[in-house]
């Protein structure tokens, strides 16, 4: 005798019932596009959403008159157009001479800071600007303060109202090698933070990220830079033992060359990205759960291994995660949604879980945001040594949702565990195709009608989508005997 299981009755068998499609939003910009050309610079594109929709850019740009390169801010409105009312005609210039403004914050009251070195004085510098795109004059020297110059390789990350600064000592010996320290949004050095105002780190720190629970992830090598070592530290500075292998998330050989580092937390997890590019290119994304501990129903043991990608961000939206990343065969632009429970693909996004961006700007995009449906991505596009354009791109994506009372009304229904053939019912929308996934997005096999073959599938489980008439479509988890 069949059994038949319905789908309103599947319980844990039974994924999110949803399509998604994503376009490009031709509204924005031209045809969805916004470019600069920053000449001969290579620097990366950095970005940031407004809380209306708009875009701050921060690029280096060669200037062709002084024969050096600036820090430019330029500002699009959620349309894509040059917002003329911030700066001069949209955009900012930054008065240091040859920095290269990496980072760009925003505070609470729309302050704009952006971090510069001047490789000239071989200082560096943080800058305020209003949100009208001039400097702040009550800020330091003329909106401009520099941070003491034995510094060198500053990185920053900016939380609450206050900006993390991971430091690292120039000279051979210090007390203070190593460290991050923490400055108010006066531009001051919080002396109260940590011992003396400083929390130490025993390496090199790379990058760092600073968590909801003003906790720090700390990307370092050794004096050496044999050694690369990404570690959880509480507030104070000591390793969080708790977290990972007694703080420690990841030990590998050499620096960060050839390595990109993400980092998000979502539902109490903290979710980790690698890109590797090297003899072999590929991305790893780390689930940890509220415990510290891997989560083994991600990937494998905790860890969701996708070979041929450099990933360069990650964003959690609508109980998803969605990576930016260049698949580097190709070179080409992709966003790839994965299920954030077992890091299967989520193969109702886009082409069966991947987004081919649809520009000609392919090279390198780091930033993606995500605000009311609509994916903004940055990045840069180099045609030659000469030619290097900037550009952001914006995507609509749109939800088709079955409801509960829908799905009900129906009636899909198929034998679950399955042998050698599913059959699937609908009274209410006709079938139009079957597809079958493996649980890491790989397409098995397809079938243009109701029914298809699972004969020679091994025995393991599946995603079995099925393509409605009607445009909905339904993703069930089955078991092939």
């Amino acid at each position: 005798m069949k059994k038949y299981i319905f789908y309103c009755l599947l319980l844990n068998l039974s994924l999110n019932v949803f399509s998604q499609s994503i376009d490009i939003d031709t509204n924005y910009g031209d045809n969805g596009v916004t470019v600069i050309s920053s000449k001969t610079t290579n620097d990366p594109t950095r970005s940031i959403l407004l809380a209306d929709g708009s875009l701050l850019m921060s690029v280096l740009k060669y200037n062709e008159t002084t024969s050096s390169h600036e820090s430019v801010l330029i500002k699009y409105t959620s349309q894509g157009v040059i917002d003329t009312s911030f700066g001069v005609n949209g955009i900012y210039t930054s008065d240091i001479d040859d920095d290269n403004g990496l980072d760009t914050f925003i505070d609470s009251n729309g302050n704009i800071f952006l971090t510069g070195q001047d490789f000239n004085l071989d200082k560096n510098f943080i800058v305020k600007i209003t949100p009208n795109g001039v400097n702040d004059t009550s800020f330091g020297n003329n909106g401009k303060k520099e941070i003491d110059p034995k510094y060198i390789n500053l990185r920053y990350f900016f939380r609450g109202d206050y900006i993390y600064v991971g430091v690292n000592y120039s000279g051979s010996s210090s007390s203070d090698q190593y460290g991050i320290k923490r400055l108010d949004l006066n531009g001051d050095f919080d002396t109260s933070f940590g011992s003396g105002g400083i929390i130490s780190i025993d390496n090199f720190i790379n990058e760092f990220y600073v968590t909801e629970s003003n906790e720090f992830i700390v990307v370092g090598s050794d004096s050496s830079f044999s050694t690369l070592t990404i570690s959880k530290h509480n507030t104070d500075g000591t390793l969080d033992t708790d977290f990972g292998t007694n703080g420690v998330l990841f030990t590998g050989s050499g620096d960060t060359s050839g390595r990109y580092f993400t980092f998000n937390e979502a539902e109490n997890n903290l979710f980790m990205t690698i890109g590797v590019i090297g003899s072999s290119t590929y991305s790893e994304i780390y689930k940890y759960d509220s415990s510290g501990k891997l989560d083994n129903n991600f990937g494998t043991s905790g860890i969701n291994t996708v070979d041929n990608y450099y990933l360069t961000n990650l964003k959690f939206f609508k109980e998803k995660l969605y990576v930016l990343g260049i698949k580097f065969d190709t070179l080409d632009t992709q966003i790839l949604s994965f299920n954030p429970d077992d890091a299967s693909v989520n193969t109702n996004f886009a082409n069966n879980g991947a987004l081919i961006e649809t520009t000609s700007f392919t090279q390198f995009a780091i930033n993606l945001h995500v605000k009311d449906d609509y994916f903004f991505i940055t990045g840069k596009n180099q045609y030659a040594s000469d030619n290097v354009e900037h550009y952001s791109s914006k995507y609509a994506l749109t939800f088709a949702t079955a409801s509960v009372e829908d799905t009900k009304s129906q009636n899909i229904a198929f034998e679950n565990p399955v042998k050698d053939i599913v059959e699937v019912k609908a009274t209410l929308s006709k079938i139009n195709r079957l597809d079958i996934f493996a649980l890491n997005g790989k397409l098995i096999k397809s079938s243009e009608s109701n029914t298809i073959r699972t004969d020679e599938l091994p025995s393991n489980v599946y995603i079995l989508n099925s393509y409605l008439d009607n445009g909905n479509v339904v993703s069930n988890k089955i078991i092939k005997k």
